[in-house]
């Protein structure tokens, strides 16, 4: 046989040898894939759940800019940028020291949650609500005892927007339980706790940070089974659909607007406002008989005058002051 060629004996033992390995490469694998699992941030929260929270603090988002707008008596804009889990002792770590921190109770969730806003933002904010253009200090200084009473002031107007974004999840009634800057004095979790962190941006006379607001996972557990995001957007189309009868003049007649019967006016200085006790008398620029003007959504309207219907006070609309539209 010449060299380098195999014989058929030689072939068949090559066959014999591969026909194996063949068999078992073609032999479907029994392994199974095991996925690593952190338990030092382990998943509390589905996808489900993300969505759901991602719904509610948009809302919250959409509700809060014009509240904060109208307490600022300027524009301000909030927008939701994320919302994710991560453990709660991580996010303490990771916040600016100092910032603005607020521990809110929410009943009837068991416990409270933290809402941060960046120092330079909550400066901006205090310093609209003295008078000034929303201008931040220059340099880090100690925050001072009015400062602190308008901050909270401020965290007081965000929190009915928060009770109407979770309301389709559950009634709550948050309070504020505690304002500080210093993030030494947040309270600690308990190691390994989860939490669902909502991140947003706003804006102040030019001034941008964020809010974040993180609940832990104890916090949630509660109405853990009432965050659904599908369930919501079947409820709101189908809610939609029952709106879609009713014309714009009937949804617009159904509109609430603040009605009030201005007694009078007086002008008083700082000095004797200080002075006032119960039992003293401020004298109005109104006398016995005169017309009451009438205050529709801020703006006077109506000339009337005053009585009691069913023993409670009332007045009586006598004179149109301006015949354009409300």
């Amino acid at each position: 046989m010449p060299s380098g060629q195999l014989s058929q004996q030689d072939i068949d033992a090559l066959l014999s040898r591969m026909g194996p390995k063949e068999e078992e490469a073609a032999r479907p694998s029994t392994e199974v894939l095991v996925k690593p699992y952190d338990f030092f941030h382990p998943d509390k929260f589905s996808k489900d759940h993300l969505n759901g929270l991602q719904i509610i603090f948009d809302t919250f988002a959409r509700l809060v800019g014009p509240t904060l707008s109208s307490l600022m008596r300027g524009q301000v804009q909030v927008r939701l940028t994320s919302v994710e889990q991560l453990s709660y002792s991580e996010y303490v770590a990771q916040l600016p020291n100092p910032t603005a921190i607020s521990l809110i109770s929410a009943e009837p969730l068991p416990e409270r949650f933290v809402l941060e806003i960046n120092l330079p933002v909550a400066y901006a904010m205090i310093d609209r609500l003295l008078g000034g253009k929303g201008e931040t200090p220059h340099r880090t200084r100690a925050v001072t005892d009015i400062e602190q009473s308008l901050f909270r002031l401020v965290v007081s107007n965000l929190l009915p927007s928060f009770a109407l974004a979770w309301n389709p999840v559950v009634a709550t009634e948050p309070h504020l339980e505690e304002a500080m800057f210093n993030t030494a004095f947040i309270p600690s979790a308990v190691s390994g706790t989860v939490a669902a962190l909502a991140l947003l941006e706003i804006g102040v006379s030019g001034v941008t940070g964020t809010m974040s607001i993180a609940m832990p996972y104890t916090v949630l557990e509660p109405v853990m089974g009432r965050i659904n995001a599908q369930k919501w957007l079947s409820d709101t189309r189908r809610s939609g659909q029952q709106q879609e009868g009713f014309s714009p003049q009937e949804q617009l007649g159904r509109a609430v607007l603040p009605v009030t019967a201005i007694l009078g006016t007086a002008a008083v200085s700082l000095a004797e406002l200080t002075r006032l006790q119960p039992g003293h008398i401020i004298r109005l620029d109104s006398y016995p008989g005169q017309f009451l003007r009438v205050a529709v959504g801020g703006l006077e309207r109506f000339n009337a005058l005053p009585g009691v219907v069913d023993n409670r006070l009332a007045v009586q609309i006598t004179q149109v002051l301006a015949e354009d539209g409300l």
